[in-house]
Order: structure tokens, then sequence, then C-alpha cells
């Protein structure tokens, strides 16, 4: 019999979301790697396998594995168990944790890194790192990462069962999130990386092979050859290298325009059309002369690209109070311009109709964040500079919730 998962609490009045989608795991191709499909098909049995060795004092009749979604590169499974702890007197001890499987090339250093980081140096709510392994030698037969189960469900699973007063609460919650984000800064702007070459797992600590690559930096030397200069539009000049890095302590004009030109050098190399790029380097220019770009606005900070529904984690108090117990899939996770990480989460428009309709929610959670923050947002000039990092609009997020939603009424 399984343990009793006593980490989440629920509403009597609430119907239980599912923890899978609505129809069989079966029904849906998991991934396109034959292995893991099998994996599925079969009952998880190597998934199984892992934590018997991994846990070998686990009971192996409380052994139970639980889909719970999927990505690009990696399956999501819930993994629960009881372990018999002879060294407290046979004393059960209950396990509820995530195994996130990892198919093709994709690393699974950056993302144990960034969940080790952000453990260490603040107090955002994340899972912990429990076990991971960079190779496929093991019984499972993938590149994995366990980690602790935040307690509570999406809430993308429970914002249409939520009643007005707690769509508020929560609201001012993620306004609350947001300001938690901005405060864990850095002195360079990039995606936080692992340098695998020299790394031993086990013999070394992950953080001393971290570094930030720098925002949009080509994949491939350009086609231009080494005697190209860096200028930007003041026409300055330095070294080829400020290509690959950045130093740190630039300001965010600094940072903008070396977004532009190596989106320019990325595209020059691949022998694609270069028009465009006047025009980007008159969106960053126009900022900068509007102060936009001022000196109390060089802040670089932590920033979650995915932060939409289905990745933020909700639970309740005893006394029914919904609160966001953490956040999840930090894969992407970067330090950036301070004013990129400002866009409303347009999702708070949804109403239980499915309409894009009502602003209320949004409006509890500009009264929490402020109006500096809120200014910024809506700020049309710095939209299009967002739209350089890729940070323009949640257009993305809003299609990705109308596909969650098509789904839901098709099953």
């Amino acid at each position: 019999m399984r343990h009793p998962r006593k980490t989440h609490t629920w509403r009597v009045d609430m119907p239980l979301p599912s923890a899978r989608p609505t129809s069989d795991y079966r029904d849906y191709q998991l991934h396109d790697d034959p292995a893991l499909q099998s994996e599925a098909d079969e009952g998880f049995p190597r998934s199984t396998a892992l934590c018997r060795h991994l846990w070998p004092s686990a009971i192996a009749e409380t052994i139970e594995i639980e889909y719970l979604g999927m990505g690009c590169h990696n399956q999501v499974l819930g993994l629960s168990f009881i372990e018999r702890d002879e060294t407290k007197g046979g004393r059960e001890v209950p396990h509820d944790l995530v195994l996130r499987i990892t198919s093709g090339q994709k690393s699974v250093l950056p993302t144990v890194a960034i969940l080790q980081y952000l453990e260490m140096h603040t107090s955002l709510k994340v899972p912990r790192v429990i076990k991971y392994d960079t190779t496929r030698d093991n019984p499972l037969g993938f590149r994995y990462i366990i980690l602790s189960r935040i307690p509570g469900w999406s809430l993308n699973e429970i914002w249409d069962h939520l009643t007005d007063r707690e769509k508020h609460i929560l609201a001012a919650q993620l306004a609350t999130l947001y300001s938690e984000l901005e405060s864990v800064t850095s002195s360079v702007a990039g995606h936080i990386m692992v340098h695998q070459e020299g790394f031993v797992q086990g013999h070394c600590d992950i953080e001393d092979f971290m570094f930030l690559k720098p925002l949009v930096t080509p994949d491939h030397p350009s086609s231009w050859g080494p005697e190209t200069v860096w200028l930007n539009n003041k026409d300055r000049m330095g070294l080829l290298d400020r290509i690959q890095r950045d130093p740190p302590g630039l300001s965010v004009e600094a940072i903008m325009h070396s977004v532009v030109l190596r989106r320019l050098y990325r595209t020059k190399g691949r022998g694609g059309d270069i028009a465009k790029y006047e025009a980007e380097k008159q969106t960053v220019q126009c900022a900068a002369d509007s102060n936009l770009f001022n000196p109390n606005n060089d802040v670089i900070c932590l920033h979650h690209p995915d932060l939409h529904p289905g990745n933020i984690m909700v639970n309740f108090t005893t006394d029914d109070i919904p609160v966001i117990t953490g956040v999840v899939d930090w894969d992407s996770a970067s330090f950036v311009p301070r004013y990129a990480t400002r866009v409303i989460p347009e999702w708070l428009l949804w109403d239980n109709t499915d309409e894009y309709t009502t602003d209320e929610y949004v409006s509890t959670f500009k009264k929490v964040i402020g109006e500096d923050w809120t200014s910024e947002a809506e700020n049309k000039l710095l939209d299009e500079a967002r739209s350089l990092l890729k940070f323009s609009s949640e257009s993305k997020t809003r299609r990705r919730m109308e596909q969650m939603r098509m789904a839901e009424r098709l099953t």
C-alpha cells in the first residue's frame, strides 16, 4: 500500500485535479526516444530499478512511479517509496521525490548547478537536488536528476477552481515572487552554464565550474574572420573576444549594444540578411537617449524565462489560504538587465470562462509590485528593447495557456 502523502492539502469543496494528463499517459507519444517511450509503456521498470539501486533499504512493495509530464528533452516522473532505516532501529522513512530523465545530448549539469546555486545563495523556494548522474552508466540508462518534490499542485491545474478571493491572494504573492527574483543580482549578464571539461562528478564542486555565457552569444565563429574588431555605434573599438564574454560591471546600455552586435555577428556569419540590425541599433540608442538606461537602472538580476502557471506550485494552509510553495523548471535561468524581467504576467487576465477579459487580478499584482515596476513594464520603447532579448511580452505564455486549455477541452 502506498504511504499517504502528507505534504499536500486540499480543500474539501474543490475537485482534485489529476497529477497527469486527463487521459492515460500511454495515449501520448511521450518522447521521440524509443527507449524512453518503452520505459513508459512497460510501467517504468528501469526507474524502479534505479530507485532500488540508489536506496537499497527501500521497501520494494512501497515503490511507486507516477508520470507527471514531459519537456523537449526530458520526462518527469514522481518517485515515492518508504525506506527502512536500520541505523535508527528500523524506522520507516517516507520519500516523495521527482525523477527527471534527460535524453539526447542535453547535459544535466547546468540544471544541477542552477538549483544548487539558488539553494545556497537565495531564499527562493526551489527543488533540492538529491542525486544526479551525468552519464548513462546506471540502471536507468539515461542521464537523470532526482529532486525534492515541492508540495502542492501547479497553478495551471487549480486556477479555474479558485475563488475570486484566492486569485487575488495569489496575484499578490506572485508580485512578491517577482520582487524576490529581482533581489538576486549579478555583476555580469548571461545564461548560467557549467564548464564540463575537467568536471568529475563527486570529486568537484560544481559551483567552481559555473560561468555566465553572454546573452545572444554566437554558436560558432563568424565568417568575418579574426581581423574583425568590436565596434559599437559610438565607434569605440575593442578585442574580438568581447564577442564571447562580457566584463563585469557593464552598464545596461553597453550590454544592450553588445546584444545587437552579437546578433549582427551571428547573422553575418551565417550569411543572413543584416538589414534589420540597423533598426535594432536605433531601438537601443533611442532607449538610451530617452534616459531609460540611466545608472539607477544598471541592475542585473535573476530571470526565470518560463514563469508560467505550469511551473508555479501552490498549496493550501489549514485555513484554506492558497500559498505559492515554490517554482520549478529553472533550466534556462539567466541574469539579465532588470528592465527585461519586468513583464506583467498576462495569464492573470484569464477568467474561469477562458475569456481573455478581466484585469482585476492584474490590478492587484500592480498594486503590490509598485508604480516604478509597472511603469517600466508598460513602457513601449522598453518593450521593443526586450524583444532583442526575447523577453518582449508574455505572448508565448499566452499561446501556451491557450494550447493547454484546448488540450483539456479535447480530453
